[in-house]
């Protein structure tokens, strides 16, 4: 995979298809969408998933949120 930053290989207009970033998060949308490519790429396991990412329950949480919302086929359909 090319080493640019997600936010370069991203649509400009793919900001409608995230979820608005609500509270105090440590995590932002971009930092989850970077871990979860990550994972597809790497066929690694959630708890395996490097630091730089963030804690895996995390990612873990938001992604299955993010399923059951429908964020994740939306985002992807758009990609």
């Amino acid at each position: 995979m090319n080493n640019l930053p997600l936010q370069v290989l991203l649509p400009s207009n793919t900001a409608p298809y995230l979820p608005q970033q609500r509270g105090n998060v440590k995590m932002n949308n971009l930092r989850f969408v970077n871990a979860l490519l990550s994972i597809i790429e790497n066929g690694c396991k959630w708890r395996t998933i490097p630091k730089e990412y963030g804690h895996w329950h995390t990612i873990d949480v938001r992604f299955n949120r993010w399923s059951k919302n429908g964020v994740i086929e939306r985002l992807f359909e758009r990609l």
